[in-house]
């Protein structure tokens, strides 16, 4: 778009007719699954003094939660 030749014009089917304010919510709206997608896999370090055995739990937690995520994500 900015270093070609593109046209917004392109991307007509998917644009309303009457596209408004709406539009920054509609997105801010759709990327709150993503950030909590990429903020989510290490927050268990914060709850660290809260749990037993922190040597522990913490590593074991972050690598179940990374494997049961990439799962996820593949299947």
């Amino acid at each position: 778009m900015v270093l070609g030749h593109g046209d917004f014009g392109h991307l007509h089917p998917w644009l309303p007719e009457h596209s408004g304010p709406w539009i920054a919510g509609a997105l801010a709206t759709a990327l709150v699954p993503v950030m909590y997608t990429y903020s989510g896999w290490n927050a268990t370090v914060y709850v660290g003094s809260e749990v037993k055995q922190p040597e522990r739990t913490i590593p074991l937690s972050l690598l179940l939660g990374v494997i049961l995520t990439a799962s996820l994500y593949l299947g």
